[in-house]
């Protein structure tokens, strides 16, 4: 647990002198931090949870499943991140949030 708070305390800085401003997307460049963070969770734990998609349609253990396996799943952790699907995307913006205002106040 106290890795993840580092984490999230890194990212925090990153994000301390970019404040609360909008970009292109319309996002804070919190909310994406938030987001990728949350997409970089969700990727490891799709890894260790999931079995190989579909065996039949390249050779088992080939560097080429294990790629489009790997691009699958980053995949699948952005759209799951994006939607905040688990949540994780609100609680990382939050404690970003948190750790911007503290900073600043200071």
């Amino acid at each position: 647990m106290t890795n993840i708070h580092n984490l999230i305390n890194s990212f925090a800085t990153i994000q301390i002198d970019q404040g609360r401003e909008k970009n292109l997307s319309g996002n804070s460049p919190t909310k994406e931090a938030a987001q990728e963070f949350s997409a970089y969770v969700v990727s490891h734990l799709l890894k260790e949870a999931s079995p190989p998609v579909n065996d039949h349609m390249l050779n088992e253990n080939s560097p080429a499943q294990e790629i489009f396996e790997g691009l699958l799943t980053n995949e699948y952790a952005k759209v799951a991140a994006k939607q905040d699907s688990l949540g994780i995307t609100k609680i990382v913006e939050s404690s970003l949030l948190q750790v911007q205002e503290q900073s600043l106040g200071e």
